[in-house]
């Protein structure tokens, strides 16, 4: 009997190809100022369809989206734009026949900072079809930047038993301190044992970059209470310790989605021992919540610590009045020693979204952004079906600061938003996904907002600084209005200095035709003050 189900027969399983019926894309010419749809696919007569967006080091953005196409086939596909959302193009997909091997659920993340180094691995939980006849598992296969399968780097089989959810996160933008690990990934995922009769929160951590994984057990719960959604934030590793690393988890009772939200937070390898979970809500309808998603954040992005971090959870929570509400709770960073790292119910503190009104704010979903220190937010409100994006100032933690709506329905979608954020590292504009219904069935669009906090609006030298264009060819201008004469220096992300200018005049024509493509760091310093920047060098 094969292990991986990417060795199973082309009946059970077939790597997707461009000109493939099920799915078609759609080229937009436009340019995506903010409110402006862009369908990414069409998947005719798909239901429960979901999307995922990262955008990596180098601008590039990447969406995953995961759907039913019929009885027999449940699929993901990958999309990636390189042109800042104009346009997308499918690269990657993986169909299940479910008459064999069902797929559950899938969650991606993108690493390395340009297309030599980047690296896509996607997390998948498979149901067998048969009972007993293969085995259940959750995987993870890494594709390179083209979208072309490498190999699985984790399997996890589970004979007899169901793999229902599954989560992946990274720290590759958290540089490892005084440590020889590349990078880690940390997988978590969910199955269900009928023999015994429980649920199990499992857990597996790669400090190589992706390539060997470890296994911790994490919690179990005995029916009939069940193990629901699981979203997962890792900190960072070095040679002094191990980092951190935190999950949310639904913990709910059978046959009702409302329930309980559990987070664990401990080292990355579990040494903390620690495995009860603290539960996340307050008042008489705290258990009355579901959908959580999780954010750790360094407390200092200069020096790099796997102690000190902000800890952010939201969800979504039924209140007395029917009516489901977004919420998210916040924990500002504090020091953990050794074997000690667990949080407590006291400290954290509540927030709700519009918490008076008749309408429910639900599908709350968000992601943290080096570059502009922030949270970002996107939900969705039932009164007149729009999607909000909102920011969180994360040092120190904020409340939240309404940014925009956009993307005024027509018609009530309800649970079919499924809305996805996440930042460009290196201009600080927002990026969105989210699905749609027509009468062809549902379908996954984007969007993006082009003034978050980038480079042009970073207020440094003077009165501001403006560099431009990122990605860059040969040249890059630099615009510094109130600064008579300035330096410029350009490092790479081990901070080596790769370019240094002086006495320069704005507008400036740096020449940035001997870096390899990538991405920089930018700092121009002039009457006793300076501002740093990323830009992305392609050729």
């Amino acid at each position: 009997m094969k292990k991986s189900f990417l060795a199973l027969t082309p009946m059970v399983l077939f790597v997707f190809t461009m000109n493939s019926f099920l799915l078609k894309a759609q080229y937009q010419l436009h340019s995506p100022v903010f409110g402006t749809d862009i369908k990414v696919s069409d998947a005719y007569n798909a239901t429960d369809m979901a999307s995922k967006v990262k955008v990596a080091d180098n601008g590039w953005i990447y969406i995953l989206t995961r759907y039913v196409f019929n009885a027999d086939v449940r699929t993901w596909r990958m999309y990636c734009s390189k042109d800042q959302g104009k346009t997308y193009k499918m690269v990657s997909g993986l169909d299940y026949t479910t008459s064999l091997a069902e797929l559950n659920d899938a969650d991606f993340v993108v690493t390395g900072s340009d297309s030599a180094s980047m690296a896509i691995f996607v997390a998948v939980a498979v149901t067998q079809g048969v009972q007993g006849t293969y085995p259940s598992n959750c995987q993870v296969i890494k594709y390179d930047a083209a979208g072309t399968m490498l190999k699985v780097v984790y399997e996890y089989d589970w004979a007899g038993r169901t793999v229902t959810h599954v989560a992946i996160t990274d720290d590759h933008r958290y540089p490892s301190l005084n440590s020889s690990f590349p990078f880690s990934v940390g997988v978590v995922w969910v199955g269900g044992d009928a023999a015994a009769g429980e649920d199990h929160l499992t857990y597996a951590i790669s400090n190589d970059g992706g390539e060997t994984y470890t296994d911790h057990f994490m919690y179990n719960q005995v029916w009939p209470g069940r193990l629901g959604k699981a979203c997962i934030s890792m900190g960072c590793n070095s040679d002094i310790g191990p980092g951190l690393v935190g999950v949310a988890f639904e913990m709910n009772s059978a046959d009702n989605p409302w329930g309980t939200i559990g987070v664990i937070v401990n080292y990355y390898d579990l040494s903390g021992g620690w495995t009860t979970p603290v539960k996340i809500g307050e008042g008489d309808f705290a258990a009355s919540n579901r959908n959580p998603t999780i954010s750790l954040r360094l407390s200092s992005a200069g020096w790099p610590s796997p102690y000190h971090f902000s800890l952010i959870t939201g969800y979504e929570h039924m209140g007395a009045d029917v009516n489901s509400q977004a919420c998210y709770a916040l924990m500002d960073y504090t020091y953990f020693y050794y074997g000690c790292p667990q949080a407590q119910p006291t400290d954290l503190t509540y927030h709700y979204i519009n918490p008076v009104t008749s309408f429910s704010t639900t599908e709350l979903n968000f992601n943290y952004n080096r570059q502009s220190d922030q949270y970002y937010l996107t939900y969705l409100t039932t009164d007149i079906n729009q999607l909000h994006f909102s920011t969180i100032d994360a040092d120190p933690l904020s409340a939240l600061t309404e940014k925009a709506t956009f993307r005024d329905f027509s018609t009530y979608v309800g649970w079919f938003m499924k809305p996805c954020v996440d930042g460009n590292p290196v201009t600080g504009n927002a990026y969105f996904s989210w699905t749609d219904v027509d009468s062809n069935g549902e379908n996954v669009y984007a969007d993006s907002e082009e003034s978050v906090l980038g480079i042009n609006q970073a207020a440094s030298v003077g009165e501001h600084l403006v560099a431009f264009p990122s990605p860059a060819n040969d040249r890059v201008t630099i615009q510094c209005p109130g600064s008579e004469s300035f330096g410029i220096a350009v490092t790479d992300l081990a901070c080596s200095e790769l370019i240094k200018c002086e006495n320069c005049r704005s507008p400036y024509q740096l020449d940035v035709s001997g870096l390899s493509p990538g991405v920089y760091f930018i700092q121009v310093h002039g009457n006793g003050k300076s501002a740093t920047g990323k830009i992305v060098i392609e050729h």
